[in-house]
């Protein structure tokens, strides 16, 4: 028998490790198929039709119940399998994902110059992303503990309808309990209703755009290809952040032939010593005077038209206030 050299050996050790990952992966994936498979009418259902008896009831509530739980056995039926097959791809994915992020560093220092190494790699980020794609594409969790609700929910109404009526009565009396119980069901079929159009719906929202962009990114060392949605989220986000901190200021008039636009001036006013100055001199005062300010300290500029404070001479005739 040939020796098999070091490479080849390599070769063969991290095929087989290989082989065994996408076996586990498969055998793995059976009870999931199996639930999404599995046909509707084949799922078998919390209670039986022989099951809703009681002695509690008149004879016409309890075929009312049993014709209205004879009514529902297609939505129960629907209910338990969406529940079911939730569950199964839920915890199938939290189980790889978790197991993928752990191999991946610890298999990366080994893999060296290994093609079947590098396969491995490979395939364990490429199942691991698909099955982070898909969960949160088809909300699983959120799918499985809604209908699960739901469900027992429904199941907990009929339970209390037949050992314990009182509690279906009508807070408000205004209906017959029978008329009550029937209106409870509707709402667990109108809540099912909106879980399956709303709450758990696939859809691509502009977080996942963004996300799938920055993978292809980070894989291809590239630019990004970002969908519309994600560009407009990026733009939307940049104009409110400018708008934000956008200051406007109105400048003086630089030609005297544009009226004048001041905004009020508050003096600020310094203390040295026992003399007071303001910083801001006022027209019509020498820089001490501030009768020309307002009561609550606020005054305007001169306007360009007259002549300045500065240019005012001893004679009050040369003076703008004088006579």
């Amino acid at each position: 028998m040939p020796q098999l050299s070091t490479q080849d050996t390599q070769n063969l050790t991290w095929f087989i490790i290989m082989a065994f990952y996408l076996l586990m992966v498969l055998v793995s994936f059976l009870p999931t198929l199996r639930a999404y498979m599995k046909p509707i009418q084949n799922v078998k259902l919390t209670m039986d039709a022989d099951q809703i008896k009681s002695n509690k009831l008149t004879a016409d509530e309890l075929e009312q119940v049993q014709r209205n739980f004879a009514q529902m056995a297609g939505a129960l039926r629907y209910w338990n399998k969406q529940v079911r097959q939730a569950k199964f791809f839920h915890y199938y994915a939290l189980i790889w994902t978790t197991v993928g992020t752990i191999l991946v560093p610890l298999l990366l220092p080994y893999v060296g110059n290994s093609p079947f190494a590098q396969l491995l790699i490979t395939l364990i980020s490429l199942h691991t992303a698909l099955l982070l794609a898909f969960h949160r594409l088809l909300k699983p969790d959120r799918t499985f503990q809604g209908f699960r609700q739901i469900e027992s929910g429904y199941y907990d109404l009929i339970r209390d309808m037949l050992d314990r009526p009182y509690l279906v009565e009508d807070p408000n009396k205004k209906m017959p309990r029978i008329d009550n119980y029937i209106e409870r069901v509707k709402q667990y079929r109108l809540d099912a209703r909106r879980m399956e159009t709303q709450e758990s719906f696939p859809a691509l929202d502009t977080a996942v755009a963004a996300a799938a962009a920055q993978q292809v990114t980070s894989a291809q060392g590239g630019v990004a290809l970002q969908s519309a949605s994600a560009q407009m989220a990026v733009i939307r986000e940049q104009a409110a952040t400018t708008t934000t901190n956008q200051v406007t200021t109105v400048a003086p008039p630089s030609s005297p032939t544009m009226p004048p636009v001041y905004a009020p001036t508050v003096i600020e006013t310094t203390t040295t010593d026992t003399s007071t100055f303001t910083t801001s001199p006022v027209y019509g005062s020498t820089p001490t005077d501030t009768s020309a300010a307002s009561p609550d300290g606020t005054v305007y500029p001169p306007s360009p038209y007259d002549t300045p404070a500065s240019t005012a001479t001893t004679d009050d005739s040369s003076s703008p206030s004088g006579t």
